[in-house]
């Protein structure tokens, strides 16, 4: 792999993981407009039972989401480059929520349009959260 190419990776790379961390604050602002400006205009959010993308994504996140309610943390980040598409994995906790503690992954689809990477498919898998006794 050429030089130019290994910095360009490590680039991307960078700038993914910079894209799941800008989804972490907008989810914490409360945000709407920079978080759908993270997604591809095609972008879809999937959960259990859900999946969803522009208008009827947008709808769930203002229905869903008030400002300072949660703090996602994302961690232990994998991905997969393929020129201008990624895949890849992270994790998130998050200590609150109106739920209660949430924790879970995230598998994504990231493309990279006009310069800059954004989620083309981003999917949350729960797991159960121990209560506390």
């Amino acid at each position: 792999m050429s030089l130019e190419a290994r910095i360009r990776a490590l680039e991307s790379r960078n700038e993914i993981m910079e894209l799941t961390a800008r989804y972490a604050q907008h989810v914490t602002s409360g945000d709407i407009d920079a978080l759908m400006d993270l997604f591809t205009p095609d972008g879809t959010f999937g959960a259990p039972e859900k999946r969803l993308t522009g208008e009827a994504l947008r709808n769930m996140l203002v229905n869903d989401i008030t400002p300072g309610d949660r703090v996602p943390l994302v961690v232990n980040h994998i991905i997969d480059l393929l020129d201008d598409e990624a895949r890849g994995t992270c994790s998130m906790y998050a200590p609150w929520s109106p739920y209660g503690p949430l924790c879970g992954y995230y598998k994504d689809v990231y493309v990279c349009n006009t310069g800059r990477w954004q989620f083309k498919e981003r999917w949350f898998t729960f797991f159960p959260t121990p209560i506390a006794t």
